[in-house]
């Protein structure tokens, strides 16, 4: 008898035994598993953080060179098809690239520019009371009866002009105009308005290649849209191109 429980007992101990070697097995395998699936997540979280980042360099590198070399596919404009904003064309320009005596190297050459922006009402009066603000050779003045002040901001990419070490070097802006949709003065509610410009752009002389941001100022009828903005002149057979803006 003595005999047969003992031989229970050993049996019992080899069941307990392989139930817990298979209990460890199972949850072993399960931790396992668990870690496998959370290594493929996180792969796959990796994955696609990668490509979002690529995807987010791609974007702004894209952003980037149409800014600055897009002015490769400039366009001639006419006063019948003006240029749209944002659109390259070309603008005769005086410059300098290297120092000689009386600046007989000065030449006029073409230039790829664009208008970016058009601002106007009570924002336009800060930004020209700002700048009138800080100088001491001109005097602020409200625009006349049912006119108003505008600012254009435009671009000038001087990316290909190559300036010699010891030059002056050039200033940034180009000449501007703006006309009437017939080139001539501006025409609306039937009153003519002939219109004068004044560039504030940054009047230090550059001598690196590069795309620079330029402005100037105007008073234009209260309402009008039926106007365009001339960069550049033909003085010299130079380019010069029309934008229509509102």
């Amino acid at each position: 008898m003595e005999e047969e429980n003992k031989k229970k007992n050993n049996t019992n101990i080899v069941l307990i035994i392989v139930i817990s070697i298979l209990v460890l097995i199972i949850i072993g395998g399960g931790i396992g598993a668990f870690v496998i699936f959370n290594n493929v997540k996180n792969d796959k979280a990796d994955d696609k953080e990668v490509s979002t980042s690529e995807e987010v360099s791609n974007e702004e590198e894209k952003r980037t060179s149409e800014n600055n070399v897009s002015s490769e596919g400039a366009k001639a404009s006419t006063k019948e098809q003006p240029l749209k904003l944002g659109e390259w064309g070309l603008a005769s320009k005086r410059v300098s690239e290297s120092l000689s005596k009386e600046y007989a190297d000065t030449k006029n050459i073409d230039v790829p520019v664009r208008v970016m922006k058009v601002t106007r009402g009570e924002e336009a009066t800060k930004i020209v009371k700002d700048w009138f603000n800080n100088q001491k050779l001109y005097r602020y003045e409200d625009p006349k009866a049912y006119t108003e002040w505008a600012v254009i901001d435009y671009q000038v990419d001087l990316s290909k002009v190559s300036f010699d070490e010891k030059t002056i070097g050039t200033a940034i802006n180009v000449d501007s105009s703006v006309k009437g949709t017939n080139g001539g003065g501006i025409k609306y509610n039937d009153i003519s308005y002939i219109v004068t410009t004044k560039d504030i752009s940054n009047r230090d002389y550059v001598k690196e290649p590069g795309v620079y941001d330029c402005q100037f100022i105007v008073t234009l009828p209260q309402g009008c849209t039926d106007y365009l903005v001339k960069l550049g002149d033909s003085y010299n057979n130079g380019a010069e191109s029309y934008f229509k803006c509102e």
